[in-house]
């Protein structure tokens, strides 16, 4: 007897810690937890994506879709989550989430309500192959107002499986959201096309992380700016590409022990098209070294950065002047 029960006790303790493994959250779905918790919702979606791919257990799977789901609404992709709380639902209308889903979705109807916009529209089918001649904006709208009659009629579900009309405002809501999406892409890679054409130029930088500016290129948005960072005359005078450069930002103080007078026509004779700025903080401006520098010919320009100009703010507006890449200067 005592052998049939410890045989017993044995398959049930065995079942016991089997099922507790199976239940137990995996490596990435516990790395999805601490991004999660340190705000970084982009990162903990791709953990919990790896880990729904490799999930065992029912139960597991709806609480990985209920992560996943608060990690997009967290984010911002508030149509992204609902397609994960809405598959938890659709799997276990008796799910342990379905009350705080309800709750989420009940704030978020609230939010697409008080668009004056959002009135009510009579349910017509679309099937993926429907063509829709509709503008972004009307097909947004459209979108959002079968999205609001989806969220009211999940927050008001009380009991029992999801009903026809649930099922078929999502089938709509699915369709329309996906032409929504191509549409916007297409226009974002006209965008891109254009931007594309714009005129492209190549700057280069010397000591100018000495004002607090290591990247140039995120100073407009007019142009496509290829920007370089060297740190000493050598490296300017052995730039040898394709495209000539064409501008200098150079960072001139005390501490740059080099002769003006000397590197600048050897800087001209290496890139004789190039604009050369040579750049001044508050500080730099009190000292004789500017006076020198004033005496320079006209071929350079100088410009002042301080408290009351501040350095980035002065070159956005300089790279935004036509005259700054005129071939004559």
């Amino acid at each position: 007897m005592k052998k049939i029960f410890s045989i017993a006790f044995a398959i049930l303790l065995s079942i016991l810690i089997i099922y507790i493994f199976l239940l137990s959250p995996s490596q990435d779905e516990t790395n999805g937890d601490q991004s999660f918790s340190q705000k970084e919702f982009r990162k903990a979606v791709v953990f919990y994506t790896r880990a729904l791919a490799n999930n065992k257990t029912l139960f597991s799977e709806e609480r990985i879709l209920f992560k996943l789901g608060n990690s997009y609404r967290l984010f911002g992709e508030h149509e992204r989550a609902f397609d994960f709380y809405f598959s938890i639902l659709r799997k276990n209308e008796n799910s342990v989430y379905k009350g705080r889903i309800q709750s989420y979705l009940r704030h978020q109807a609230k939010d697409l309500e008080m668009d004056r916009s959002l009135g009510d529209i009579e349910l017509k089918p679309i099937s993926p192959n429907d063509a829709i001649d509709e503008s972004l904006p009307d097909l947004k709208l459209r979108r959002d107002k079968i999205y609001l009659k989806l969220l009211n009629s999940i927050v008001e579900s009380k009991n029992g499986a999801m009903d026809y009309l649930q099922l078929d405002l999502y089938d709509n809501y699915r369709n329309i959201q996906t032409r929504y999406t191509e549409k916007r892409q297409a226009a974002i890679s006209q965008i891109n096309v254009k931007l594309e054409r714009k005129i492209s130029k190549k700057i280069v930088s010397l000591w100018m992380d000495r004002v607090g500016i290591s990247d140039l290129s995120t100073l407009t948005d007019r142009y496509i700016l290829k920007h370089m960072v060297v740190e000493n005359w050598s490296q300017c005078f052995n730039i040898k590409e394709e495209s000539p450069v064409d501008a200098f930002f150079i960072y001139v103080s005390e501490e740059v022990h080099t002769d003006l007078s000397i590197q600048l026509p050897r800087l001209y004779d290496f890139h004789e098209k190039a604009k050369v700025f040579l750049v001044f903080d508050d500080n730099t401006l009190k000292t004789s070294l500017y006076e020198s520098v004033k005496a320079l010919d006209d071929s350079v320009s100088l410009l002042q950065c301080g408290e009351d100009s501040n350095c980035a703010n002065v070159i956005r507006q300089l790279i935004h002047r036509r005259s700054l890449w005129q071939s004559d200067g």
